[in-house]
């Protein structure tokens, strides 16, 4: 669950449902996922976390925190 920010080019009626409000919520659900989702991979294995949103609080600001959080995993370009 993302708010689609970027694809508002082509879901013209998102632009309708997003503030401020439901993009932290989004985040809120999208840190819990993740972190659910870390438990689960094996050692040595990938997590790939990826949103259609250009907001910096569902991408970069849960990624962040997410690794501040989780000491075994890394960014990787």
């Amino acid at each position: 669950p993302c708010s689609n920010t970027g694809v508002l080019s082509r879901r013209v009626e998102a632009r309708h449902r997003v503030s401020a409000e439901s993009v932290e919520s989004l985040r809120q659900v999208q840190s819990g996922i993740l972190a659910r989702a870390a438990d689960r991979v094996r050692p040595g294995g990938t997590l790939v976390y990826s949103v259609c949103s250009i907001e910096s609080e569902e991408t970069v600001e849960v990624l962040e925190r997410f690794l501040g959080d989780h000491a075994g995993f890394r960014e990787e370009p």
